[in-house]
């Protein structure tokens, strides 16, 4: 963990308190001082900052400047079995919250300071404010606080299918009322496959009693029923229970539940992502407004925020967009984070646009006016600097991507489609890819292939928001997150853009937008005006345009080309083929097959709920398509002659097997029939792992299953599709 506190922030805005015998504006000495009527402890604001890598916990002084914060990062779960999943254990995102918050609590307390002078917390806070990442969802039982599953990270997309279903051929099917295309990106779909795939969850859901535990919520609601809650009794599966159940308006508008008019959930929006399902409002938060006391903390949970309200909530990117002061219509943001976040106010009037999300800005106060904006959402952005890191291994670091980048591209782009496009394209059939490439080029042009991308996606964002927006044509862009350390990705970013880009001081302005919204609502800051003031004095760096036209328009033309690439990689299998997950188990012992009296050895996967892989089967000919998988029974698929697989599959829950065996006979009511043999073609997915194929990592294998039991392997995406043989 990293933690540190600012000795210079804590003699320049708290020396009247530290060390009041040195502060000019008393006008009295150390002896004189000590008579006078003791002074109140400065009034401090924490942040709560629960991003999809990390979480921190940051404390800012009146004049806005960070005082102390602590940071570390959390488990990122993939399964390797399941392209496109991510998750996050939720007691683990609670427990290194409390961690940072304790860290930071320690450090201050540990200051040497003029006798009788402490900066204690609780005592010198007067709020804290939660930001985090946005559409991660869980479902947790309100009365034990066990959740049902790990969160579900808003860049997984495993509910693509879900989305596809709803959605009905028209992904803007829901779009006037909720500003959302229907994607894998949003909570909603998340939930659907919560109830679709967890039993404990599904069963207590149809129970009329069980029914009212149930919570579904975003990362802030999970740590405001932490905050607020007592001590659970099952400490081993749960930290606290009990606690409030809320949500703000900017989470909640990131559902596909909430109606943007009214700012309420709507029940026949509800039904209609959740379908057949009938989920209860009641299993989803309360919707308050962004600057609002939300509920007290409770000692119990975390003693350095014993008593402090929790004053602001804000998801992240309308925290970074308050952060930078943001406050009036047309003003903008973007923010490099894992993802790319380009966000512009549009002020109390709602917009529409079929490219970009029309979201909830803010809202303060019960009685204040809702502040909607426009934002375009890119996936990767950091996160491919990290894969260079982590999965190419081509750079040691993260920041020595701008050391390693070449002075041009020399022809070669990257998109890093890994999970599809997102705005302005929503295309989830896209996949990433690297094209132009030649002998010439080495990694350095793959570093800086790879930041160019993240400018590029910034200008398709830019554009469509200027073209969609109806506002003037922004004269600077605002920029934050740990990607504006990158020096070469600004002053290209201001390139493409052709307008100034303008960098704070603070680069955590996601901490610093849900502290001022914080500290308004509890009144250490007491308008809107004075937040700006304390913003506008805090401008860093300014990069100036300096590209040639030329050379811009032939950036631009290459980028675009490149992207072309990409879309369509994907072939996207109806929804109704994807089964629920499984678990493996195998049965090494070989049986004899009674119709063909040769010994055939089984792998049996078993229905889970626990999501540890899944299944999914397919079946076609040249006159009909046939879905295999999704009857009441075992549909048996058998292998074509001189193959070497049997496949039974299962769309309920009952055993799915596998059998590797020579060639066997078939019955006339099999899919295949005897008298069509050079008509059937099969492809049979199955998800398997080191159980059963002996291999260090679960692969993705694909047969082809032809009349002469051919077989083909090739690689997809990011994913590697091949076979198995024997």
């Amino acid at each position: 963990m990293n933690v540190q506190v600012f000795d210079h922030v804590l003699q320049e805005d708290l020396g009247w308190w530290v060390s009041p015998e040195h502060d000019p504006s008393n006008g009295h000495s150390s002896s004189s001082s000590s008579s006078s009527s003791p002074q109140p402890p400065p009034q401090l604001i924490g942040a709560i900052d629960q991003g999809t890598s990390s979480t921190r916990f940051l404390v800012f002084t009146p004049q806005g400047n960070i005082l102390a914060s602590a940071q570390t990062e959390h488990d990122q779960i993939y399964n390797p079995l399941a392209a496109g999943w991510h998750e996050h254990d939720p007691l683990q995102l609670w427990d290194k919250t409390s961690a940072c918050i304790q860290a930071v609590g320690d450090a201050l307390s540990s200051l040497s300071l003029t006798v009788g002078r402490m900066i204690s917390l609780p005592s010198c806070l007067a709020g804290v404010g939660i930001t985090n990442q946005r559409e991660t969802t869980i479902a947790w039982n309100r009365q034990t606080g066990i959740p049902y599953y790990n969160a579900i990270v808003w860049d997984d997309t495993r509910t693509q299918s879900i989305a596809e279903h709803v959605a009905r051929g028209n992904p803007n099917r829901l779009r006037r009322q909720t500003g959302l295309p229907l994607a894998a990106y949003f909570a909603g779909t998340k939930v659907k496959w919560l109830i679709d795939n967890v039993e404990a969850l599904r069963l207590d859901l149809a129970d009329p009693i069980q029914c009212e535990q149930v919570c579904f919520g975003t990362v802030d609601t999970w740590l405001i029923y932490q905050l607020t809650g007592q001590p659970a009794l099952n400490t081993e599966k749960a930290r606290n229970c009990q606690g409030l159940f809320c949500t703000d308006v900017t989470n909640a508008s990131r559902w596909l539940f909430l109606d943007l008019e009214t700012v309420q959930w709507n029940e026949s929006l509800v039904n209609d992502v959740c379908a057949p399902h009938r989920l209860p409002l009641s299993c989803l938060p309360k919707i308050c407004p962004s600057g609002h006391v939300f509920g007290h903390c409770q000692g119990s949970s975390v003693s350095y925020l014993a008593n402090v309200p929790i004053a602001s909530v804000l998801g992240d990117q309308q925290a970074a967009l308050f952060g930078q002061a943001a406050f009036g219509p047309g003003q903008a943001k973007n923010t490099y984070g894992t993802g790319l976040f380009l966000m512009m106010n549009t002020g109390t009037e709602r917009p529409q646009s079929q490219r970009l999300l029309t979201t909830i800005a803010y809202q303060l106060g019960e009685t204040g006016a809702v502040h909607y904006a426009l934002e375009g959402s890119v996936s990767h952005s950091g996160s491919t600097i990290q894969w260079l890191r982590d999965q190419l291994q081509i750079i040691p670091s993260a920041p020595d991507s701008e050391a390693y980048a070449t002075v041009h591209n020399h022809g070669l782009y990257f998109v890093p489609a890994f999970c599809g496009l997102f705005a302005p394209h929503w295309r989830s059939d896209a996949r990433a890819c690297l094209v132009g490439l030649t002998t010439h080029h080495h990694k350095g042009h793959v570093c800086r292939a790879a930041l160019e991308a993240a400018a590029y996606q910034a200008k398709e964002v830019f554009d469509a928001i200027a073209a969609d927006s109806g506002a003037p044509p922004l004269q600077a862009l605002k920029v934050d997150g740990g990607g504006t350390a990158n020096n070469l990705l600004m002053q290209f970013q201001a390139d493409m853009l052709q307008v100034p880009v303008v960098k704070p001081v603070i680069q955590e302005t996601t901490c610093l937008g849900v502290a001022y919204c914080a500290g308004l609502t509890v009144g250490v800051w007491k308008d809107l005006e004075q937040l700006r003031v304390l913003a506008n004095r805090a401008v860093g760096m300014i990069y100036i345009p300096q590209m040639s036209d030329l050379e811009r328009q032939a950036n631009w033309l290459g980028w675009k080309k490149a992207v072309t690439r990409s879309i369509g990689w994907m072939d996207m299998a109806p929804e109704d083929n994807v089964l629920e997950p499984w678990t493996r188990d195998v049965a090494t012992a070989p049986k004899k097959n009674k119709k063909t009296k040769k010994e055939e050895t089984a792998l049996v996967l078993l229905p889970d709920n626990t999501g540890n892989s899944s299944t999914s089967l397919r079946s076609s000919n040249n006159n009909n398509n046939n879905t295999i998988g999704n009857s009441n029974r075992s549909s048996k698929m058998t292998s074509m002659p001189a193959a070497d697989h049997v496949v039974l599959a299962s769309g309920v829950p009952e055993p799915l097997v596998v059998l590797a065996t020579p060639a066997t006979e078939y019955d006339d009511n099999e899919v295949y029939k005897r008298n069509h043999p050079h008509n059937f073609r099969t492809m049979a997915t199955a998800i398997a792992g080191s159980a059963v194929l002996g291999l260090g990592v679960g692969v993705l294998f694909t047969t082809l299953l032809g009349p002469g039991g051919g077989h083909s392997s090739r690689t997809t995406g990011t994913a590697i599709v091949g076979t198995v043989r024997g």
